[in-house]
């Protein structure tokens, strides 16, 4: 008797309307924080791309002092001055590319509005309308929160990326400083 009387009172009890009413509100609040998710790593990734092409757009400089100070490679720190801007400019394209990547367009899921819903809720009870829009905003949050999760990996690499071209630009900016004093440049 005891499991009988657990079991009805975990089931759901669909006839109650104000649960339904705050089941939507759940649903649909968790749904639009989904998409504000989406939205916050779209604007993390562009400003990180506008930073980026910024740096990619003054890359000319260190490349070019590189070459003028390291060509032809004179010594072993001479070659590795053209290596470590050879595998800046292969990370910071890598990078860009990356940061391109998450802000490409992906498919977010929203309520639909569609004539068929809106005869879904011409032509049902309040009860079945709440439920399925419950239902709906479930399937969006489920299908929003995989691409923002996809889109969250890949900026996580750009970062990566990033922070492993900040090294190399340190490293590079010493190269130049130290090509530069033993040349007498």
């Amino acid at each position: 008797m005891t499991a009988s009387r657990n079991a009805q009172r975990t089931e759901p009890d669909l006839e109650a309307p104000e649960k339904l009413k705050e089941l939507f509100a759940v649903a649909r609040d968790a749904l639009a924080e989904a998409q504000s998710r989406f939205m916050r790593i779209d604007q993390k990734a562009s400003w990180l791309l506008s930073a980026l092409t910024a740096a990619i757009a003054a890359l000319p400089i260190p490349i070019g002092t590189i070459v003028n100070l390291a060509i032809p490679p004179r010594d072993l720190l001479s070659g590795f001055a053209l290596v470590c801007v050879s595998v800046l400019t292969v990370t910071m394209v890598f990078t860009w590319i990356q940061l391109l990547s998450v802000l490409r367009l992906w498919p977010i899921a929203r309520l639909p509005m569609t004539e068929e819903m809106l005869e879904f809720y011409l032509e049902n009870r309040h009860i079945d309308i709440h439920h399925a829009l419950i239902r709906a905003c479930a399937e969006a949050w489920t299908r929003n929160t995989e691409v923002a999760n996809r889109k969250a990996r890949r900026l996580t690499i750009a970062l990566g990326g990033l922070a492993f071209t900040v090294g190399l630009v340190a490293l590079t900016a010493a190269m130049v400083i130290i090509l530069s004093w033993r040349l007498g440049k």
